[in-house]
């Protein structure tokens, strides 16, 4: 299965490294491990593009993106260079359309078809979910690995990672990497 992560830090590969593993996922119980263990990794990767910068600013992207995406969408960029509050309600609406092709399956056809929306789940909670920095699967810092690859953040996580997200110096590179485990 491939994830978004969110790496903070000038050296994501270095980060990523220690949680490199060759055995992958947990194939027979179907879950990852409690600590992501990468067998394969790429900056960007399905999530090419991801971060879009404000007007003016700069960020890096791998060729891909650069093909692929508008100039003002990369791969790695500083905070004080992205575009939060575009980013958000690009992942509103996405959640909104989500939301709306959802409810346009047959209920019992629902959970094979769209896993993000949880059984009974509310349209508030979904969106909220959806939209917000807790959409990577895993967020890594030099200090602390932040790990939701198989299960959905709790409220409390979810504020944790945007607290995290808001706290950190303009100055912290943010990258995106299509992990694989």
């Amino acid at each position: 299965m491939h994830y978004a992560v969110l790496v903070v830090g000038p050296d994501p590969d270095g980060l990523l490294e220690p949680h490199r593993d060759t055995s992958g996922m947990d194939q027979e119980n179907g879950h990852c491990p409690d600590e992501p263990l990468f067998d394969w990794r790429s900056i960007g990767g399905r999530w090419c593009g991801f971060l879009r910068l404000k007007p003016g600013r700069t960020g890096w992207a791998n060729d891909h993106t650069k093909k692929t995406c508008p100039p003002d969408h990369v791969d790695s960029a500083l905070k004080e260079d992205i575009d939060w509050d575009h980013m958000r309600q690009h992942l509103r609406e996405m959640a909104e359309a989500s939301w709306q092709r959802a409810m346009a399956i047959a209920p019992g056809q629902r959970s094979l078809l769209c896993p993000s929306i949880l059984p009974n789940e509310r349209k508030e909670d979904y969106i909220a979910h959806a939209s917000s920095m807790s959409f990577f699967c895993a967020i890594l810092t030099s200090d602390k690995l932040y790990n939701f690859c198989d299960r959905r953040p709790t409220p409390d996580e979810q504020a944790e990672v945007e607290a995290l997200i808001e706290s950190l110096p303009g100055d912290a590179l943010l990258t995106v990497v299509d992990c694989h485990y």
